[in-house]
């Protein structure tokens, strides 16, 4: 996670004594401050404009063949579409539970060889749309009754094979050699499986069957 539901799933650790209900009260409150976090995105693969959309067909390559590859180029991922976002909300999945009760990614599958990513985006999307979504994404309620992104949302899903973030640091404080203080940084940070970590540039792909079990 990173933007405004990793603040909510760090910061509320403050008040982890009053039980879950930290998670909301925390939510309500990071919507009235309405932080926007800026950072380049960039994936190989479709937005999903229906949940009964289906998937281009692509032809499976040599797994062997595409480790070797992947080998050479040190990771790098190559990506066809690329965009600087105003974030408000940035999930990546592979399963759709992110946690017990949360759903929020509610067409993925563990064997589509996909990542789905869940984003709110946009210069002009302002509390009530923010609110909107967080009280939705824990059901992955984003669809309207004919099964179509829910445009009240100012979301997007994406289907992805392959994928770059990287978050804008100038918001954060500087060393006085001028590179990020991380350390002194109270929000913006990743939050992968309830840690912190820097919002530096993180890349993903997937390799799809990769792993045989018998």
């Amino acid at each position: 996670f990173w933007a405004i539901v990793s603040d909510v799933d760090l910061e509320s650790e403050k008040i982890r004594w009053i039980g879950e209900i930290r998670f909301h009260l925390w939510a309500f409150w990071m919507v009235f401050k309405l932080r926007k976090y800026r950072g380049t995105f960039k994936y190989c693969g479709e937005e999903i404009k229906n949940k009964d959309q289906q998937l281009n067909s692509v032809q499976e390559e040599d797994i062997s063949r595409r480790i070797e590859e992947e080998k050479k180029e040190e990771g790098e991922v190559q990506e066809t579409q690329e965009k600087e976002y105003d974030f408000s909300y940035f999930s990546v999945n592979n399963t759709k539970f992110a946690g017990a009760g949360m759903n929020n990614a509610p067409l993925s599958k563990i064997d589509d060889g996909h990542m789905d990513i869940v984003i709110q985006e946009g210069d002009e999307v302002g509390r009530t749309k923010v609110l909107k979504f967080m009280l939705n994404f824990e059901e992955g309620q984003y669809f309207d009754n004919n099964g179509d992104i829910n445009s009240r949302l100012a979301m997007s899903y994406k289907k992805a094979k392959n994928f770059t973030l990287k978050p804008d640091l100038d918001f954060l404080p500087q060393n006085e050699d001028g590179s990020p203080d991380f350390d002194s940084q109270t929000f913006g940070w990743y939050s992968i499986d309830g840690e912190k970590y820097p919002p530096c540039q993180v890349k993903g792909a997937t390799i799809n069957k990769g792993l045989a079990v018998t």
